[in-house]
């Protein structure tokens, strides 16, 4: 089997995660305000990240350091939001607005990497903005502030899916893992302490929660950063747009939500934008866009 055939096999596991966490997470918020449980998330990532990978630690490459916490500090960013968000809006919601995380790819990937985008990204681009003003129409869901903070969590996990290709092609995505907790910690850390009055009961109906979504948090990155170097942060944007429709099926299975008609409808529209703007120049004949860059 190919690596790049094992690599989406991967990817698309720990998109079923995700689209899990989503519900799972708003039901722990019951017992824990969201920047702290951030912090208890990723404390217990990085603990099993040192069990696994703390041996590799002896053999820093130097540069690895500050490019580990930058990817944490990035994605750390994206959990403080992306929770704060989900404590005020639903978690189908959340998975919507996350999923606008692969339409931002591109324009990253054309600061950083300088390329250009093809067209179907921006056609891409322009129906996802669509479904976004249908989303947050009056007879729509409407955008509160929580779905704000989702939108920009999805700015900052562009950034760290494009980041994790950079980085991984250069350091060893294991040692990278590790190191991301010291970047997520600080960010999320100051946060809490000027944002929210912490606190936390540890009752087993969190425990267990936390339990779980500590582990997946941990489970699905040391994934990510290891498997996403052999697909381009395009493939992987591509598969993980499929996170968007899970949370809304979890979502309706573990919480029982169910938005309005042109809820539906502006969250399908923001889904048909992800995959034309990430995967239609798939369905294009080869030379159609030869003069274009892709992404």
């Amino acid at each position: 089997m190919k690596r790049s055939t094992q690599a989406d096999i991967a990817l698309l596991f720990i998109v079923i995660l995700w689209g899990i966490s989503f519900s799972l997470t708003k039901e722990a918020l019951d017992w824990v305000t969201p920047i702290l449980f951030v912090i208890l998330r990723f404390l217990l990532a990085g603990a099993i990240w040192l069990v696994m990978y703390g041996h590799l630690l002896k053999k820093i490459q130097p540069g690895i350091i500050l490019r580990g916490i930058l990817l944490g500090f990035v994605l750390g960013g994206g959990f403080v939001l992306q929770t704060a968000g989900l404590e005020l809006t639903r978690a189908t919601m959340s998975g919507f607005l996350s999923g606008m995380a692969v339409v931002i790819v591109p324009l990253f990937v054309i600061v950083l990497e300088k390329k250009l985008p093809t067209p179907t990204s921006l056609v891409g681009v322009v129906i996802c903005t669509l479904g976004l003003w249908v989303l947050a129409s009056p007879a729509g869901a409407g955008l509160n502030r929580g779905d704000l903070l989702t939108i920009g969590a999805a700015a900052l996990y562009a950034l760290y899916i494009v980041l994790v290709e950079i980085f991984t092609s250069e350091y060893d995505p294991r040692v990278l893992t590790v190191v991301q907790t010291a970047g997520a910690l600080l960010v999320s850390v100051p946060a809490m302490i000027l944002l929210e009055t912490p606190s936390v009961t540890f009752d087993w109906p969190f425990v267990w929660r936390w339990l779980v979504l500590g582990t997946m948090v941990a489970v699905t990155l040391a994934i990510q950063l290891y498997w996403q170097r052999f697909v381009s942060a395009t493939r992987a944007a591509i598969i993980f747009t499929l996170t968007q429709p899970l949370a809304a099926v979890f979502a309706f299975l573990l919480l029982g939500e169910v938005l309005s008609g042109p809820a539906y409808a502006g969250g399908a529209i923001i889904f048909l934008g992800m995959l034309v703007a990430e995967g239609g120049a798939r369905l294009i004949p080869d030379g159609f866009l030869r003069k274009a860059k892709n992404v």
